[in-house]
């Protein structure tokens, strides 16, 4: 390199500091200096990772809730390992009984659940019947409506405005 491209290189970048690189701090980088082809490049990222996740759910919902009951579960385990059961008999036995704690609310809402849905149809029609019927719940809330309606029906300029006059001290003086 010559002497004069050092003296313009060292003019160029006198007091200015580190190199900057448009990308690299928030304070350079703007919205406009960003070019569209990277946004449309982390669009279509976005794009592929949300795609790839959906069509993964099937792997990546059991791993989750297994995640998950290992959270929930280790401080009981730990407990049964004090204990001196072996990790392996303690995880085994957790297992086993929040199966069978599954399988107890399963069979206990089970009779309930299917009273329900066979009712469900008989049901429908009541409420639609209560909803449709001039005194029922719709006819309440149009009357009600109409209620409101006639209270807040003013006249124009035949009632004269009401003053308003406060007595006592506001609370920000009783505040202060």
């Amino acid at each position: 390199m010559n002497d004069t491209a050092k003296k313009h290189l060292a003019s160029r970048d006198a007091g200015s500091g580190p190199a900057r690189f448009p990308l690299a701090g928030s304070e350079s980088a703007t919205f406009e200096s960003v070019p569209a082809s990277t946004w449309l490049l982390a669009g279509l990222f976005a794009l592929a990772v949300g795609y790839t996740l959906y069509f993964a759910a099937g792997l990546l919902k059991p791993i989750a809730l297994a995640g998950f009951l290992t959270l929930v579960l280790s401080p009981a385990k730990r407990a049964l390992t004090r204990f001196g059961i072996p990790p392996l008999a303690s995880a085994g036995l957790l297992v086993v009984t929040v199966t069978g704690i599954i399988l107890v609310l399963i069979s206990l809402l089970a009779l309930p659940a299917g009273e329900w849905i066979e009712e469900a149809p008989q049901n429908i029609r009541e409420l639609q019947r209560e909803l449709r019927a001039p005194g029922g719940s719709i006819g309440n809330i149009r009357e009600l409506a109409e209620e409101v309606d006639e209270l807040a029906d003013v006249d124009n300029g035949s009632a004269a405005p009401q003053a308003v006059v406060v007595e006592q001290p506001g609370m920000m003086k009783r505040m202060v």
